[in-house]
């Protein structure tokens, strides 16, 4: 029986462990959706010991959004910021998804 620090790939998706951030509202995102120092440090905290890490929900339209402070991706000037996270968090040697609204 595989235990939780056993690796893991599903769908060429590899994870060092079964362990998994899930996602998270931190409503440190700029007022426009954007990516901010403060999320980057979050994640780079938590990424270190999971094998997957579900970013928190990212509005694809600005009247999706769940609350002020969250991340969006409904302009192509928000995609750099998400992803220097993605790289932050594979940096730790994490798989990043992100959660979609």
């Amino acid at each position: 029986m595989p235990s939780l620090q056993d690796e893991l790939v599903i769908k060429g998706m590899r994870m060092r462990n079964r362990l998994a951030l899930p996602p998270l509202t931190t409503n440190y995102g700029t007022d426009e959706g954007y990516v901010t120092d403060n999320i980057i440090r979050f994640y780079e905290k938590r990424s270190r010991d999971v094998g997957l890490v579900i970013v928190e929900a990212t509005s694809v339209r600005p009247d999706g959004r769940l609350v002020k402070g969250s991340l969006g991706l409904w302009e192509d000037a928000q995609v750099e910021g998400m992803r220097r996270l993605a790289h932050t968090i594979k940096n730790n040697g994490s798989a990043a998804v992100v959660q979609l609204n």
